[in-house]
C-alpha cells in the first residue's frame, strides 16, 4: 500500500507537478507498459482541501539496478534515451511514452535477475517532442 502526500503527487516527466488525474495515468501507463498491476485503493481527505491517493502495488524484493542494467532494461522495452528539457529521458516512439527518473532507487533487480520499474514516471509525449528532443 501507498499513500501519497497530501496535495502532493510527483512530478511528470515534462516537470510539470502532476495532478491527481496525471498521477493516475502515470500510474496507468506504468501497469501498460512495465505490466505492473498497481491498483487504486481510494482518495482520503485527512483535512480541509487536502487530499492523498492510495494505491497498492505487489511488493518486489531487489537491489537498485546499476546504470548498465537500466539501459538494458530500457532498451528491451523498445526505449530510447534521449535530452528533452534539460533532462535525460527514455522515449518509446511506438506509443510516444517517455520515462524520467530512472534511477537505482526506481529500477530493480530481482534475486532472479529480472529487473522492474516501481516508481517510474511516465507520459506521453507531446505533439512537438521529436522536435525538442536531441
Amino acid at each position: 500500500m501507498k499513500a501519497t502526500y497530501a496535495n502532493s503527487f510527483g512530478v511528470l516527466p515534462d516537470g510539470c507537478e502532476a495532478t491527481p488525474v496525471g498521477y493516475l495515468e502515470r500510474l496507468q501507463l506504468q501497469n501498460r507498459v512495465f505490466g505492473d498491476a498497481i491498483e487504486l485503493e481510494g482518495v482520503m481527505e485527512p483535512g480541509f482541501a487536502l487530499i492523498r491517493v492510495i494505491t497498492s502495488q505487489q511488493a518486489i524484493q531487489g537491489r537498485p539496478a546499476e546504470l548498465d542494467e537500466i539501459e538494458i532494461f530500457f532498451s528491451q522495452h523498445g526505449f530510447k534515451r534521449c535530452f528533452w528539457r534539460g533532462k535525460s529521458v527514455w522515449f518509446r516512439r511506438l506509443d510516444r511514452v517517455i520515462c524520467a527518473d530512472t534511477h537505482g532507487g526506481n529500477v530493480l533487480v530481482t534475486k532472479g535477475g529480472d529487473m522492474a520499474a516501481i516508481d517510474v514516471p511516465a507520459m506521453l509525449a507531446p505533439d512537438d517532442f521529436e522536435q525538442q528532443a536531441t
